[in-house]
């Protein structure tokens, strides 16, 4: 695999995840895929009461697996190493909805190292702060994402719903590199324009042809495109749901690593100056939010979810009393609130 970690340096990964996520009375359970059976496991966590699950390879992204589930009773934390993301699976949801607090590794790459750093988290957590700051966190709106490419995307903005994972155990999920601000949104319209410098979710990550993504309520209606685009409808088509094609989610990328190379879309859509659409199962609505009875499926699980990252565009907010602010301009974070 392009972009495999040595030992060592799986090591050093493991050990900043440790040092950020887990606490002293953690009971855990390891998911480790062909892959990552001989991983460091009893170097790193002796302190800890754990069982591991060894599973066969996973080969795209949320397959279908199964774990035992007396291993899983009375753990608080299962982390999941695996080739492929397997965040938006059943078994994963269903851990989540039970409160155990996953950790889900999606194939680790040396440049997760530039990520998770020290400092990197109390930067994203700053980062963050600033744009819920500008675009008030509890308003309502429309987020507008347009770039010379033709791009120009419309999305409309829950209440009172951005999540931030910045390298804190505050929320029920983090794939280990951090660096987010997200939401479900509530619906979008228009078009998404990737080229070269994006990333989608794996099997692809670097995109290398122009595709277009055509989105109308809230749904991915047309993908044009090359062979890429092709791969990447065959993806969503995999899973053979209704809801595989529903925009899922938005993100604001707050990480400020730059690592020499990036050799897989988990990392691009951490780093600041991104931002990018999830398709597929969405990520959670707060019940508190004044625009939970907008969500029209807050519970769906579409078996995928696919990230589409784009770099270069210029993200607008515009509130319910049509105050506009610009939060990136041209791939740049705007700090001219």
């Amino acid at each position: 695999m392009s972009g495999s970690c040595t030992p060592v340096v799986l090591m050093r990964i493991l050990e900043a995840q440790r040092n950020l996520y887990l606490k002293p009375k953690d009971r855990i359970i390891f998911v480790l895929d062909e892959g990552y059976w001989d991983a460091p496991i009893r170097n790193l966590f002796d302190r800890w009461p754990y069982d591991i699950e060894t599973i066969p390879a996973i080969r795209r992204s949320n397959q279908d697996f199964w774990v035992d589930q007396d291993l899983v009773v009375g753990k608080t934390v299962a982390w999941f190493m695996t080739s492929f993301d397997v965040s938006y699976s059943p078994v994963v949801e269903a851990m989540r909805k039970h409160g155990i607090f996953v950790i889900s590794n999606p194939g680790i790459t040396p440049d997760w190292i530039d990520l998770i750093s020290s400092g990197m988290s109390s930067k994203c957590q700053y980062m963050a702060s600033l744009i819920l700051w500008a675009i008030g966190e509890v308003n309502s709106g429309v987020m507008r994402i347009t770039a010379r490419d033709g791009t120009d995307l419309g999305l409309d903005i829950p209440a009172q719903n951005w999540k931030v994972d910045a390298g804190k155990r505050d929320n029920t999920m983090t794939c280990g590199v951090f660096g987010e601000l997200s939401t479900p949104p509530l619906s979008g319209s228009g078009r998404l324009v990737l080229g070269s410098g994006d990333f989608l979710t794996d099997p692809i990550n670097r995109v290398e042809e122009r595709i277009v993504l055509d989105f109308k309520n809230g749904e991915l209606v047309g993908v044009s495109g090359k062979l890429q685009s092709e791969q990447l409808l065959s993806t969503l088509r995999s899973t053979q749901n209704p809801h595989n094609h529903r925009i899922g989610e938005f993100t604001i990328g707050l990480n400020p690593a730059r690592p020499k190379e990036i050799f897989r879309s988990v990392v691009a859509e951490k780093l600041v100056n991104g931002v990018h659409i999830g398709i597929g199962s969405p990520l959670s609505m707060n019940q508190n939010s004044p625009d939970f009875s907008r969500f029209k499926f807050p519970n769906y699980c579409a078996g995928v979810h696919i990230d589409a990252t784009k770099f270069g565009a210029t993200v607008t907010f515009t509130d319910s009393r049509r105050n506009i602010t610009t939060l990136l301009k041209r791939g740049r974070l705007n700090f001219n609130f």
